[in-house]
């Protein structure tokens, strides 16, 4: 397994923003409006920064932050009050940014799946969370903003 030459994530870095209304969402509505960043970190090439800005459909200003690496080692991120073990990885092909959040006990709770479509031009964000024993998914579509290569 040559994994280290599928960890670089600058394809994916940059300002994306949301397409609202190519939005699908199991349970409740999708935002109004959304950007997703994604910035390299400090921390290394793998280590990347992950921001998130959205209006909720009854218009509150909502944001949340945290950070990944993109080798597949694995972060300690709290969500909602719980700690999270998340573990991300860049397929071979260098077009899907995936990450698994587990417990730290092991239980899958969230998966994320970023794929950049068009090339390169929209990122497509599927995110499925585990709730008992039933999965709900999130759809959302976004337009690149600010090309990786300008910031």
């Amino acid at each position: 397994m040559h994994h280290h030459l599928h960890t670089n994530p600058d394809r994916f870095l940059g300002q994306w923003r949301l397409i609202p209304d190519k939005c699908i969402y199991d349970v409740g509505e999708p935002p109004s409006e959304g950007i997703y960043t994604l910035t390299q970190g400090s921390d290394g090439p793998t280590h990347v920064d992950i921001d998130i800005k959205w209006k909720s459909a009854k218009g509150d200003d909502m944001s949340y932050n945290y950070h990944i690496h993109t080798d597949a080692t694995p972060v300690v991120q709290t969500f909602n009050g719980q700690d999270l073990r998340v573990v991300s990885h860049i397929d071979i092909d260098g077009n899907i940014l995936k990450s698994t959040s587990s417990t730290l006990d092991g239980k899958v709770v969230m998966e994320a799946t970023r794929e950049l479509i068009q090339h390169g031009s929209k990122l497509e964000v599927i995110m499925l969370t585990h709730v008992g024993d039933a999965i709900r998914k999130v759809y959302q579509l976004y337009d690149r903003v600010i090309p990786s290569d300008k910031q």
